[in-house]
């Protein structure tokens, strides 16, 4: 009975849970696993605007009586911060960085994440709105959809249907929530269970599953749209919750297109304004006039963009499609990495200068190869103390 959680009335509740521990043993899995259920009395604000397993906020919590270590949630960041900017030494605007960096910088995470504490690979959104487009007119799809398979595509799909809600037509690589804040403004981010911003760099061992039901092989995360949660609110659990990377190009057969399955940690939230907004634009119902490839004027009614248009990916899976080689040319647009103000980041640096070039020293750089066996292209710039 304890499954159903604060989902349902249970006359026949229990009235208490004890566990007896060894307290000489490491119990930091202990720690996570209960966290997935039942919020820390010891930090309970940080489970206030989460979901645990159950798929329903934190019922109930648990009092540690041992020295049982409690799991930092809260994503806080320091006021005072060094941004390190990756930039092209020749000067242009735009990165055009390949991919291989990116690869580069999330295969050493471990190496200096100790050092950070945000990194941002930024590789646009991709895919293709067709409201964009004048009826009966034909456009080109983006060679990869995102999809959700079986049962929790269904329920999804229904519910946005019938509530007249947009289907999320791009999706977007993401290492961190800074990016989903800066495309969305003044969105929320809730996360499932101990998750945190830091998972959305690199996936975690556990969460690593083989492709079951053509999803994919599970490899990287997702964070989706408040609509896309509100559909499935009503599961007791949120373990098969999983949206898939699929190549949709239909010269491919489908049993041998690629397929990456990422596990929803959690979703982003517009403000009510925008939400405001958009309801007003609704009621509005704008009338365009938009011509077909013939010329003739066709009046619709304007589509309405929701906010709700795009699930995040972790860079982490969403770069397999890389190893097609229709997609090895897509550039990397950006990238940033923060660090408190009073970390010392010697080590990061030494590690970076693998990779770019001081921006300060680049001429000492020129002809030499960097770790890839590329010559230096980009340098990175330190800016120290920012509010």
């Amino acid at each position: 009975m304890v499954v159903l959680g604060g989902q349902k009335d249970v006359p026949d509740h229990i009235d208490c849970m004890e566990i007896d521990v060894n307290e000489q043993a490491d119990l930091t899995k202990l720690s996570y696993f209960l966290s997935e259920y039942f919020a820390d009395a010891d930090v309970l604000s940080q489970y206030e605007k989460r979901i645990n397993r159950f798929n329903e906020p934190y019922p109930y919590m648990f009092v540690n009586t041992v020295n049982l270590k409690p799991i930092d949630l809260s994503g806080e960041k320091s006021s005072e911060k060094n941004i390190i900017t990756i930039s092209r030494i020749d000067g242009k605007d735009n990165l055009e960085m390949s991919h291989v960096y990116a690869d580069a910088l999330i295969n050493d995470y471990s190496r200096y994440s100790q050092y950070i504490t945000d990194l941002n690979i930024s590789t646009g959104r991709k895919g293709v709105d067709p409201s964009d487009f004048p009826p009966l007119t034909n456009y080109k799809m983006y060679d990869f959809t995102v999809t959700l398979p079986g049962t929790y595509g269904r329920e999804i799909s229904y519910y946005l249907r019938e509530n007249g809600k947009n289907w999320p037509r791009f999706h977007q690589a993401v290492t961190g929530v800074s990016e989903i804040e800066r495309m969305k403004k003044g969105c929320e981010i809730t996360f499932y269970t101990n998750y945190t911003d830091k998972d959305l760099a690199v996936l975690r061992n556990e969460d690593y599953r083989k492709e079951k039901e053509l999803e994919g092989d599970i490899k990287g995360y997702a964070i989706v749209p408040v609509t896309m949660h509100e559909a499935t609110r009503n599961n007791r659990s949120i373990d098969y919750h999983i949206v898939t990377m699929s190549e949709s190009d239909r010269s491919i057969n489908f049993l041998e297109a690629m397929r990456v399955g990422f596990k929803i940690i959690g979703y982003y939230e517009l403000p009510e304004e925008t939400k405001d907004k958009v309801e007003k634009d609704e009621k509005e119902e704008k009338i365009i006039a938009v011509y077909d490839k013939e010329g003739n004027k066709i009046e619709m009614r304007e589509s309405v963009p929701d906010g709700y248009d795009t699930i995040f990916l972790t860079y982490t899976g969403y770069n397999d499609k890389y190893k097609k080689a229709a997609f090895k040319n897509e550039y990397i647009e950006a990238i940033t990495i923060e660090t408190r103000s009073d970390t010392d980041i010697a080590e990061l640096i030494k590690y970076l200068k693998q990779y770019f070039a001081p921006s300060d020293e680049v001429a000492s750089y020129s002809g030499s190869k960097n770790e890839l066996g590329l010559e230096y292209e980009y340098c990175y710039t330190v800016t120290k103390n920012v509010n």
